[in-house]
């Protein structure tokens, strides 16, 4: 179904790149009024809240270290893009501050397309990011020193798969970068390696059951840890519905992991989240005896051959379904972070929405900003779990509220297991 890139391979080789310090960025802890366990990359003087902190997500490290990227978009609003900036910073965990914020890669896209993924490898200690870098270009970037250099490399470049909203794993040495491609619905780029010099592979993803297609969602995905790596899609299904497959790099066929039972779902989302063989699904897919916000999970033991029953992600009923998911789990837990896309104004919970499970069964919901205290306003959030079942959720505000809202910026919240 998909054609490879540039004879199944790209590979470009770029100097290493010396990161720098944010202009204008200011680190400080949580002050009033903020999340306990709080710390935040401050906007800086004279940014635009709603272009500062996009795609902000969150990983974790070396020695349980959280990492926080995220993009400043096109800062002198000149709508080139160019002088669009990847950044990355770890919270001190001596001082409770993130560190200054350092330069990843300058370059980005305008639009739904933009996306930012990050990794990170225990077995090789290497940190990566992923970013739709360019129009049709998907990039990454890597560091070997705990985040304070970068090098890059072109995953993917190709005006007919016309690629976008990456999503990366990390294991095992070996890099995948699943993505949103084009009139194909979704691809895979896979790499033997971690660096500058990476050789990357574009994979055809196997067709749906019954001559469907695959839709242009952003996938979910993750590894084993020989680097194997497994995603998720969403595909139409008979009957105008729409369903969650699986996919394992390599495998023959598609799994089927959950569906909408024949309901027909314009805006999907679907997440997937892993700590060695177990893995958890979680999408938006809207059922006919939902009640509007049409959140579920599913969990694979298997590596993602096999799929138990899904189970129904509570949340206020005033809520509508989510533009996008994201999913994060441990060996025994799982949390799912969201924002809804409507509602009638009467919901509880402030934004971004985190549900719980500390079974990856059963679920509870509102953990965060119950009764609206915040005031945050964000489409760019994500979570990891560090070994001790500690819980980091990262978001942008793109609000400027009045105290006790939160400033505008980016916001990483510690959250005890």
């Amino acid at each position: 179904m998909l054609a490879s890139c540039g004879g199944g391979k790209s590979k470009k080789a770029t100097n290493p790149t010396t990161s720098t310090t944010q202009p204008g960025g200011v680190t400080t802890t949580a002050a009033g009024g903020s999340p306990p366990g709080s710390a935040t990359i401050a906007l800086p003087k004279g940014s635009d809240p709603t272009r500062f902190g996009l795609s902000a997500t969150v990983v974790i490290t070396d020695k349980d270290v959280p990492m926080v990227a995220y993009i400043d978009h096109d800062p002198n609003d000149d709508k080139k893009f160019d002088d669009s900036t990847v950044f990355a910073a770890l919270l001190d965990p001596t001082t409770g501050r993130m560190t200054t914020p350092v330069t990843v890669a300058k370059g980005d896209t305008d639009g739904r397309g933009r996306q930012l993924s990050a990794a990170f490898d225990s077995s090789t200690k290497t940190i990566g990011v992923a970013w739709t870098a360019a129009p049709n270009q998907i990039d990454a970037a890597f560091s070997t020193d705990g985040g304070t250099t970068w090098q890059r490399t072109t995953v993917v470049k190709d005006e007919t798969l016309s690629p976008s909203g990456p999503a990366l794993a990390m294991a095992g040495g070996k890099a995948t970068v699943a993505f949103v491609a084009e009139g194909k619905g979704v691809a895979v780029a896979t790499s033997p390696s971690e660096g500058s010099s990476a050789t990357w592979t574009v994979t055809n993803v196997p067709a749906p059951a019954g001559g469907q297609s695959l839709r242009q969602v952003h996938p979910g995905i993750a590894a084993s840890s020989n680097g194997t790596a497994t995603i998720t899609v969403v595909a139409d299904a008979a009957a105008g519905g729409v369903e969650v497959d699986a996919w394992t790099v390599g495998a023959a066929s598609l799994v089927k992991v959950m569906d909408s039972n024949k309901v027909q779902n314009d805006s999907p989302s679907v997440a997937l989240a892993g700590s060695g063989s177990k893995l958890v699904a979680a999408a938006t897919i809207c059922r006919s005896e939902d009640d509007g916000n049409c959140l579920y999970s599913v969990v694979s033991s298997d590596g993602g051959k096999t799929w138990g029953d899904f189970v129904k992600i509570p949340n206020d009923a005033t809520d509508g379904a989510s533009f996008q998911t994201e999913a994060a789990a441990s060996s025994t837990a799982a949390a799912v972070v969201w924002s809804p896309n409507s509602s009638n104004g009467s919901d509880q919970c402030g934004r971004p929405e985190l549900s719980r499970s500390p079974d990856q069964h059963t679920w509870t919901s509102c953990l965060f900003d119950k009764g609206k205290t915040f005031g945050v306003s964000t489409d760019a959030y994500g979570a990891a779990f560090a070994s001790d079942g500690t819980l980091y959720l990262v978001f942008q505000n793109a609000s400027q509220g009045e105290a006790p809202a939160l400033g505008a910026g980016v916001w990483l919240v510690k959250q005890a297991a």
